[in-house]
């Protein structure tokens, strides 16, 4: 069992090519950020990389709980981002869970709760995300107060929902957006969405 506490800057990065890491019972909360450097995700993966987490916590993180792209392979089970703070710097953007630039998900048991700006982002060729059992609940408008999607997909990604549920959003439960992208929603309930 693993806690990290108040880091300056993301919790776990993973940036190498071929890096992996398995673990059970991490938990992510309070990532502070740096003066002039106010990005502190909970887990960014920049590299080719392998991430498999079982029982994984990101609480109160800055800009990002969960952070994939550049072709990393990520497998999720029993997860929960929470509380995600957008980054002033960053026109108020946040997301609890952002899969982007080719990366590969699997999510299995996933709550994403009160997220200022995105609960989960999936964008971008080639990004692909199967989602399992997920709750998506009370994400909050950005800071310039649009947004607060449940779950946002765009610029040509695939994703897969499968038995979710998106309440008490702020704009809008699910949104699927250009050209190229693919949604599919199988059992998915939507309510209360502000």
């Amino acid at each position: 069992r693993v806690l990290v506490l108040r880091p300056l800057a993301a919790g776990v990065l993973m940036v190498d090519d071929g890096s992996a890491l398995d673990v059970t019972d991490l938990v992510i909360r309070d990532t502070l950020g740096q003066t002039g450097r106010p990005a502190a995700f909970g887990i960014q993966i920049s590299g080719i990389a392998r991430f498999k987490a079982a029982r994984l916590g990101l609480e109160r993180t800055r800009g990002i709980g969960l952070a994939a792209g550049k072709g990393a392979v990520v497998g999720l089970e029993d997860v929960t981002a929470r509380d995600t703070e957008a980054l002033p710097s960053d026109a108020g953007f946040g997301s609890g869970l952002s899969a982007d630039l080719g990366s590969t998900w699997t999510v299995t048991r996933a709550r994403v709760e009160d997220t200022q700006c995105i609960g989960i982002q999936i964008k971008g060729a080639g990004t692909s995300v199967d989602l399992f059992d997920a709750t998506v609940r009370g994400t909050r408008a950005c800071s310039g107060g649009i947004g607060g999607q449940g779950l946002a997909i765009f610029t040509a990604a695939t994703a897969t929902v499968t038995r979710a549920l998106f309440e008490k959003n702020r704009a809008t439960a699910i949104v699927a957006t250009d050209l190229g992208t693919r949604l599919g929603l199988n059992d998915v309930a939507v309510i209360e969405t502000q």
